[in-house]
């Protein structure tokens, strides 16, 4: 056998050897790690935060056979509204374009399968920093011509800030909640293993005056503010709640 060979054959045994030495640790050491003694739990808390900015969807919508009456009509209504906010107190720019629309309506009796009306959709955005004047914002727009109002979202400008606080609580749950529940097996809790941030995702609040659900305004507070039950044309204005939530496992001790 030549020199290269017997060097070769040293080299995959000494591979193997340290491969099976490599296998026992690490088998070794998750075997500990399963065995160990821990405890998951999760904590949820809630922070109310009075709304310091409002969003106000307003939607315009006309019709006509001719395409360009139709979209006339659509900017006639849309800037009577503006001028009317604009004397309630909102400036023009608290006011933002978010969509326009035209499309061809048929009718279903129709046997040529030509239009027979335009239909012009306009959306606007009003942004508002107080609820005491949303009733009159919204009045004021439906009189002077908006077809509807889509939704109103709160929300507050220090989001973050909140969010941190519910954050801060929720852990605080979690722990006590770990030290209760390893007291009971006359035991307690150690350091912290891992933490994870459960995200709730995105609620949105719509008032009663919404002629439309599940509109995204892609906004990304998790926060939401339940309607009034009373069913009638007024928002139930309030507060918002800004939720966080976590999981944490504690190691349990002696």
């Amino acid at each position: 056998m030549s020199r290269s060979i017997t060097r070769r054959w040293v080299w995959v045994v000494t591979f193997f050897a340290i491969s099976s030495i490599a296998s026992v640790a690490s088998a070794q050491f998750w075997g500990q790690k399963a065995e160990e003694d821990h405890i998951s739990v999760s904590g949820e808390a809630s922070v109310h935060v009075v709304p310091d900015k409002i969003l106000v969807v307003l939607g315009f919508d006309k019709s006509d056979t001719d395409i360009m009456v139709a979209r006339r009509k659509t900017v006639a209504a849309r800037d009577a509204v503006v001028e009317a906010l604009g004397e309630e107190g909102v400036p023009e720019n608290k006011i933002q374009l978010e969509s326009i629309s035209v499309r061809r309506q048929y009718l279903s009796n129709s046997r040529s399968g030509e239009p027979r009306v335009y239909d012009s959709k306009t959306t606007l955005i009003v942004t508002l920093s107080s609820e005491l004047e949303l009733e009159s914002v919204v009045s004021a727009a439906l009189t002077a011509g908006a077809a509807a109002v889509y939704g109103v979202h709160f929300q507050t400008t220090e989001f973050k800030k909140y969010r941190e606080q519910a954050r801060d609580a929720a852990l605080v749950a979690a722990k006590e909640k770990a030290q209760k529940m390893a007291a009971v097996l006359g035991q307690d809790i150690g350091a912290p293993i891992s933490i994870y941030e459960d995200y709730t995702g995105r609620s949105w609040f719509y008032s009663s005056w919404t002629r439309s659900s599940g509109r995204d305004l892609g906004m990304s507070q998790a926060s939401s503010q339940a309607p009034s039950p009373s069913g009638d044309e007024s928002v139930d204005l309030g507060r918002i709640t800004i939720r966080a939530g976590v999981r944490v496992t504690f190691r349990l001790v002696e």
